[in-house]
């Protein structure tokens, strides 16, 4: 029987300069996908991948595993498609006015101000707000190009799955 594997890129550089780029943590995650297919014998026939730099190197680090057993893995086939929804453009838009708005999100942005380092924290936990108030339809978008961009994000409310945050 045939079977698809869906797997996201690996831990992003969440807040730096250019987050397209996987962290430190992300390329061990990469890494460790790679030695868990390769210890269950898992190959593959095809494999599609976003035209991210973080969907390359997540596919990178995943191939040295397979690579240092001289095992090939078929060239991967680049789709536009699966490269990310525009959230983080809507969150950046919006930031100011969803933080005023929503109490919870407020509390934590306040609290980025008594204590710097948990800003990179607090911050994530407001996107994960963010999004689960936009997928749910209690944060309605107004502007017309930011609309437009997350509508694929909407429709896709039915599989939204909590982000696991791991600081």
């Amino acid at each position: 029987m045939s079977k698809i594997y869906l797997i996201r890129h690996a831990q992003a550089s969440f807040l730096a300069d250019d987050y397209d780029n996987l962290s430190v943590k992300g390329i061990i995650q990469s890494e460790a996908l790679g030695t868990y297919f390769l210890k269950h014998n898992i190959h593959f026939d095809k494999i599609f991948i976003g035209k991210l730099k973080r969907h390359q190197q997540t596919f990178d680090g995943f191939n040295q595993v397979f690579a240092t057993q001289d095992i090939g893995l078929p060239k991967p086939i680049y789709l536009e498609e699966l490269n990310e929804h525009h959230a983080l453009a809507a969150f950046n838009f919006y930031y100011k006015d969803f933080t005023n708005q929503y109490d919870q999100a407020n509390h934590l942005f306040n609290e980025i101000d008594k204590d710097p380092n948990l800003k990179r924290k607090n911050s994530i936990l407001i996107f994960e707000l963010f999004l689960k108030a936009y997928a749910s339809g209690q944060y309605a978008v107004n502007h017309k190009t930011i609309k437009s961009l997350l509508m694929s994000f909407k429709f896709s409310n039915k599989y939204f799955i909590k982000i696991n945050t791991v600081i």
